[in-house]
């Protein structure tokens, strides 16, 4: 059972002309409880003794906001300012117990202290805190000219002392060109600005904690009998700081022939410093990985948005919006140092997340077994690439076979309308990523003893190179990782909808004012290299599920009395 309780509250004051006082305060609740029984004639227990669990937890979190803004205007200057601060506070608790062999078959087990046996118990806390200063200026002079300068000073619980505040300015200015003298004369353009604009955001997406590391509890043998000791759970990073990311932007809006076309094309460039990443760490260590702030990453791109109105005479009309973009990212550098990563799998110059194995070729025919047994390899058996030409497959012969983000999106709607008929659609494309289908390489073992999917294996009457032969003397294939990469582009078909709003004439004498009729397809096409109608933009850069490209069909009615 979940409850949750959540409201905002708010005032607001004039204290004298022009100058506001806003208070808002957002306070949310949320309580869970749980309780499990498995009695002993359960499926889950089949036959022992019954088993019961109790969990509960309650998280409250607040927004408190204090905002003050002041307004002049005074002739062709317009000049307006807020001040804010604001606090947020995160508590959550939790507990639980887990025991069995309790003297009674039901579901009334809240007397979990009659249990012979208690399996496990445990309780959790975790704060956090954030507070900020807040202060913006925007000026607007002529109605053509205009700035705004902002500053934030923030301050989070989860940063190491001495770094837990960070001051992150912006601004930005805009120049309304079509309201210049100069272009009075004009007709192309019924609206054009140039806008540019420098900023900087911080981020402190981590768990609570960090900076202190945890301890967790260990079970050893003493005197023959169970003994409990603590040992350190998690590394700790007393230096941790704020991630910074500093953004350029320039862009340039425009309305031609009187909004017939309009829209925006814009460039920008990221740079993110002192990135909290989780750094992955030799087992020697005694611990998997710790966070740290590790190195800086650049993402630059462009975005195209347009809308036209191609026709619009009489009753037919036709309207269309595109939407393009581009974007890359690039690690600069890492720990200072400006060299690759190859444990954590980062490389200066790509993206943060790679996919880094091994690149298969094909499949080792027969006329090719002297070139297999190089490499101690078989007909039949996946041929990877030996990079370095030393006839041998190791470490060295790893490289990046792609990232998982794309390179370039394309969105592109239109709508068509004749009298009482409208029709639109709306299309999808994606390109520049390799997706990797974790389903398709865990579900084509190729063991007997395993489900397998219907897949086109090697076989000396079939010598394919797509999947290898089947082989018991192995759990899985030999580089079965390198059969699940596979280009992420794809171009699919959101939505179509076809629609009829019947007359008003018609409507009238039966007191309805509106009534629109409308059969709608959702995903009715899509195209990729995923074979079983997978959708790639379900799964983002990895297929982990067999839940194939879902079509729905509707019909409906829009009615309006």
């Amino acid at each position: 059972v979940t409850l949750r309780v959540f409201s905002n509250i708010f005032a607001e004051i004039d204290i004298i002309k022009g100058l506001k006082y806003r208070m808002n305060f957002g306070p949310d609740m949320r309580e869970y409880r749980r309780g499990v029984f498995l009695g002993s004639n359960s499926i889950s227990r089949q036959g022992g003794v019954p088993r019961v669990r109790k969990e509960h937890s309650r998280v409250y979190n607040y927004t408190f906001e204090n905002i003050l803004t002041y307004g002049l205007q005074k002739d062709i200057h317009n000049l307006n300012a807020t001040g804010l601060f604001s606090v947020q506070n995160y508590k959550g608790e939790s507990t639980y117990i887990e025991a069995e062999n309790i003297p009674y078959e039901t579901q009334l087990f809240h007397n979990i202290g009659t249990a012979e046996t208690v399996n496990g118990f445990g309780s959790n806390l975790s704060e956090w805190g954030i507070m900020s200063f807040m202060g913006r200026v925007n000026y607007e002079a002529f109605g053509k000219y205009m700035i705004t300068l902002t500053g934030r000073y923030d301050g989070s619980s989860r940063l190491a002392e001495g770094q837990k505040w960070g001051f992150f300015p912006s601004a930005a200015l805009l120049w309304r060109i079509s309201s210049e003298d100069f272009m009075s004369s004009q007709e192309l353009f019924n609206d054009l600005r140039l806008r540019a604009s420098y900023g900087m955001t911080g981020n402190t997406g981590i768990s609570p904690y960090q900076t202190r590391g945890s301890l967790s509890r260990t079970i050893y043998s003493f005197g023959g009998n169970a003994g409990f000791g603590y040992r350190p759970g998690a590394l700790a990073n007393p230096d941790l700081k704020w991630e910074t990311s500093a953004t350029a932007n320039i862009g340039l809006d425009f309305g031609i022939r009187n909004g017939r076309v309009a829209g925006s094309f814009e460039l920008y460039s990221t740079n993110t410093t002192d990135l909290l990443l989780e750094r992955q760490l030799p087992i020697t260590s005694g611990f998997n990985s710790v966070f740290e702030n590790i190195g800086e990453t650049r993402n630059r791109g462009w975005e195209l948005s347009v809308v036209t109105r191609n026709i619009a005479t009489g009753d037919f009309s036709w309207e269309t919006t595109l939407n393009l973009f581009g974007n890359k990212e690039e690690i600069v550098d890492l720990y200072g140092t400006a060299e690759d990563d190859v444990g954590n799998q980062w490389f200066i110059g790509e993206p943060l997340t790679v996919w880094y194995d091994y690149e298969k070729l094909g499949i080792w025919q027969t006329p090719e077994a002297d070139a297999a047994a190089v490499y101690s390899q078989f007909p039949g058996e996946i041929k990877v690439n030996d990079v370095n030409g030393d006839d041998l497959i190791n470490q060295d012969d790893k490289v990046i076979l792609g990232s998982d983000m794309p390179t370039i999106t394309l969105g592109l709607g239109s709508r068509f309308a004749y009298k009482g008929v409208d029709f639109s659609f709306l299309i999808l494309g994606v390109w520049g990523h390799t997706i990797y289908n974790d389903f398709e390489v865990g579900h084509t073992t190729l063991q007997g003893r395993y489900n397998n999917l219907n897949v086109d294996y090697w076989t000396e009457t079939n010598p394919t190179n797509e999947q290898p032969k089947p082989d018991g003397s192995r759990e899985r294939p030999l580089y079965n990782t390198t059969r699940g990469y596979y280009p992420g582009d794809f171009f699919k078909v959101k939505n179509i909808q076809l629609g009829y709003t019947i007359p008003r004439d018609a409507l009238s004498k039966i007191g309805i004012r509106k009534l629109r009729v409308y059969f709608n397809m959702d995903t009715p096409l899509i195209w990729s290299q995923l074979a079983g109608n997978l959708d790639p933009e379900v799964y983002g850069g990895r297929v982990v599920g067999d839940v194939p490209s879902t079509r729905m069909y509707s019909f409906g009615l829009n009615l309006d009395f």
